[in-house]
């Protein structure tokens, strides 16, 4: 009897859990977007674009449940969105970038026991590796460096007949050099245009003189876009070696600009677009190459294909660009251009560094990159 009255009275039955419902895509993307104040400005920024109410991921996935969203659902949003609309593969990387930190927080709630993003990135991997992936890739490949020691030349000319314009007064005068120091801290030390942004004159080492083999720079700063304050894109800093031209025109730069303080921005009110439309591209006009296509971003590109293409070490070259791993990435970027079977590195002469290779092309027509070069003479450093 007393079994009877217990079960009657619920007495030792286990209550039953109350299960939340599933949230759908475009609840998880609020939330997600509210715990992002950790992302860098930049990412921050493209996740919002991503990810807000009227992002492209919210008008295709909104509705969806997250746990319904499949391997396969993702794999028809590439084709139709990415390949479909002749989106290039990094753009459709960073908006699977954007889905797999939405699918993560599906993950650490518990809606989700796998991350099907991960599964597509394998999807992804095995199609490049195929011969028609890797045709693709060759197609949206945005590494294009001036491949030509005759181009490499030609702008470097125009590049420096646009600073020569200081010598007459004006605003648009003084952004034409500072362009043409931007083009030489992205050309001859491989800077991101937000680290060239960034530089200060306390990382500016010019050395006692050109021959100086301590003279060198100090990557700490970025300002990404033009507005994003923060670390090196690798999230640590770095030295790179100064070449003696960049050195040159550097304190060519600082004279003219009154010996400024330490603490003083090298570029100061840079802006990456005005740059871009008012110098860069007025000099690749000049220098007869806007057929390429070319854009800033290109000037490192450059910097590190001459000197992978030069024999030097695919992992130095992968620290002298501020790669978070080394060389691994070095390697997959400027795969073209490292050279089959052993190269030995160009001879340095006496103050040389490495990266004055990048000059060596440039010099002349009758130059030859692997031989080394006779020291020269400063004349700015009697100035």
């Amino acid at each position: 009897m007393r079994d009877i009255w217990e079960a009657k009275k619920g007495i030792g039955r286990l209550p039953v859990p109350i299960l939340e419902p599933t949230p759908r895509f475009r609840e998880l993307a609020t939330r997600y977007l509210r715990t992002a104040k950790h992302l860098a400005g930049s990412t921050r920024e493209d996740r919002q674009l991503h990810l807000g109410e009227s992002g492209e991921l919210v008008a295709y996935f909104g509705d969806r449940r997250i746990d319904e969203i499949t391997r396969g659902d993702l794999l028809t949003w590439w084709e139709g969105e990415i390949d479909g609309r002749g989106r290039a593969t990094r753009t459709g990387l960073n908006y699977l970038n954007a889905l797999g930190a939405v699918f993560g927080l599906a993950e650490d709630l518990d809606h989700l026991e796998r991350n099907p993003v991960t599964a597509f990135r394998g999807t992804l991997k095995r199609r490049r590796m195929t011969k028609r992936g890797r045709q693709e890739a060759e197609q949206t490949d945005r590494r294009q460096p001036i491949e030509t020691a005759e181009s490499l030349r030609a702008f470097v000319a125009a590049s420096e007949a646009a600073s020569r314009l200081r010598k007459t007064s004006g605003a648009p005068q003084r952004q034409r050099h500072a362009g043409h120091v931007a083009d030489l801290l992205m050309l001859d030390a491989g800077l991101r245009v937000g680290e060239a942004n960034g530089l200060r004159w306390r990382h500016v080492h010019l050395g006692e003189s050109p021959n100086d083999l301590k003279r060198r720079l100090v990557i700490e700063e970025s300002v990404a876009r033009g507005r994003y304050k923060g670390a090196p894109k690798s999230g640590r800093s770095r030295e790179v070696p100064l070449s003696r031209r960049l050195r040159r025109v550097l304190r060519a730069w600082w004279i003219a600009e009154g010996q400024p303080a330490t603490e003083a921005r090298v570029l100061p009110g840079f802006h990456p677009a005005n740059y871009s439309n008012r110098h860069f591209a007025l000099v690749m006009e000049d220098a007869k190459l806007t057929e390429h296509g070319y854009t800033p971003k290109n000037l490192r590109h450059t910097f590190g294909s001459w000197l992978c293409s030069m024999g030097i070490p695919v992992a130095d070259v992968g620290e002298l660009l501020g790669h978070a791993d080394g060389g691994i990435t070095a390697a997959r970027h400027y795969v073209k251009w490292i050279p089959r079977g052993y190269v030995t590195p160009p001879t340095l002469s006496d103050g040389e560094l490495v990266v004055d290779l990048i000059e060596r092309i440039t010099e002349s027509p009758q130059s030859n990159p692997t031989q080394a070069r006779t020291t020269e003479s400063d004349a700015i450093e009697s100035a």
